[in-house]
């Protein structure tokens, strides 16, 4: 898995938000592609060194943090953090 992802936060247009989250992704990556759109939610993202990650959202914040972390472990991740 590849730790390099892009996001956004308080856009008016989805439209926009996907266009800079794919922006940022694309400083470290040209592999980006668009997993998921969030309105109204938080998410978690976990991530390792070796480029393992995880996510999870509408769980509520704890939850999400132990799943990202989990998600991130069973990618692989030796050293998985939020």
């Amino acid at each position: 898995p590849n730790a390099d992802f892009g996001y956004s936060y308080n856009y008016d247009y989805e439209d926009d938000a996907i266009d800079r989250a794919l922006q940022e992704c694309r400083r470290y990556s040209s592999a980006c592609e668009l997993k998921q759109t969030f309105r109204n939610v938080c998410v978690s993202v976990a991530k390792a060194s070796n480029g393992a990650m995880g996510w999870s959202w509408g769980f509520g914040r704890g939850q999400d943090d132990r799943n990202a972390l989990q998600t991130c472990r069973e990618n692989r991740g030796p050293d998985c953090h939020l």
